[in-house]
């Protein structure tokens, strides 16, 4: 049976997911029952681009149907309350970027959840990517990291709005998605680092919320171990790149989407593949299908991810907290601050 999904804070330009719905539809994945948005114009035009039922009104919403799925762009002012109730009743999110705006609504949402759970998903991640799968297998060059540099760039709704993007090209809602996806990724390869030290050229959420940011980002990282990492990141490009490049005791790695190398200590090429890189409309449908499936999927240590949201969560408070004081920031002081 099709899950019954309901799309919440999506907005007209964001074409290449409103494909991957329909047709996720289409093939009886989920049957898209509403479309809701805080603004009433985004509300009527998503409701129209789905054909479905639109409502800028959650508790009239909420009297008309019953998901058992969330497809998020979780608008600034949607209540965590909300996302809260949804987890409690067993309703999955697949979230596009943060679900969370700061370290106490990352702790409230972890605490109704497992640490490895079918209920949240963030995308877009790398970590779901074929080339972190195809890497990640090669344990022994992911230890004793020593340097690590990243880019994660791609245009932001603002200049799709402006026409400067092409239809299809992979699109965020702002820097925070882009910030969440990286900084997941370096927790999930070399751990929670020290501390952060971040300049941002843009603008910024107020106190430590951290949704919509938009602008660039230029970010260094001291982990515990020794190792240091560089990452750039900005919402304001006109084609999406996500290129990381590790050295460790064991040689060199460089990832991108649909392409990996890998090199020995001397530099000498070890292995390397690639496939085409998929089309933001493949990404999109895939991750709808993965999350339909674990969310279907009996209980098993192989059903859903580990979220991660605390450690995320205080990762990008330590980097908006870094670009207002210009000090490095510690991640873990934000977690024991905000206890």
């Amino acid at each position: 049976m099709p899950v019954k999904c309901l799309v919440m804070g999506l907005q007209s330009v964001e074409k290449s997911w409103l494909k991957a719905l329909a047709q996720a539809q289409r093939d009886g994945i989920i049957e898209i029952i509403g479309a809701h948005h805080v603004d009433v114009e985004h509300a009527r035009e998503l409701g129209l681009a789905l054909d479905v039922p639109f409502f800028d009104d959650e508790r009239r919403m909420l009297l008309g149907i019953s998901p058992q799925m969330l497809v998020l762009d979780r608008p600034a002012n949607t209540r965590l309350d909300f996302l809260e109730a949804s987890l409690r009743q067993g309703i999955g999110i697949l979230s596009l970027g943060p679900p969370v705006a700061n370290i106490e609504e990352a702790r409230r949402l972890a605490k109704i959840l497992e640490p490895t759970t079918h209920l949240l998903h963030v995308v877009p991640c790398f970590c779901d990517s074929w080339t972190f799968g195809q890497c990640i297998q090669s344990e022994d060059y992911f230890r004793a990291i020593s340097f690590l540099e990243a880019h994660w760039y791609a245009p932001n709704h603002a200049a799709a709005r402006a026409g400067r993007v092409p239809e299809n090209a992979l699109m965020v809602r702002s820097l925070s998605v882009l910030a969440w996806d990286v900084l997941r990724t370096i927790l999930e390869l070399a751990g929670m680092p020290e501390s952060i030290y971040a300049a941002i050229d843009g603008s910024t959420g107020a106190k430590d919320h951290f949704l919509d940011a938009t602008g660039a980002a230029a970010v260094t990282m001291r982990f515990a171990d020794g190792g240091v990492a560089s990452l750039a990141i900005g919402d304001r490009a006109t084609a999406a790149e996500r290129n990381i490049l590790l050295y460790s005791r064991a040689g060199r790695v460089r990832m991108l989407d649909g392409q990996y190398q890998f090199a020995d200590i001397h530099g000498a090429p070890v292995d390397a593949d690639s496939i085409p890189p998929p089309s933001a409309e493949q990404l999109a449908r895939q991750a709808i299908e993965d999350f339909v499936r674990h969310l279907n999927a009996s209980d098993s240590p192989y059903r859903g991810r580990r979220h991660r949201l605390l450690e995320t969560a205080a990762m990008m408070v330590a980097l908006f907290v870094s670009n207002r004081t210009g000090q490095a920031e510690s991640p873990r002081a934000m977690i024991n601050i905000h206890r």
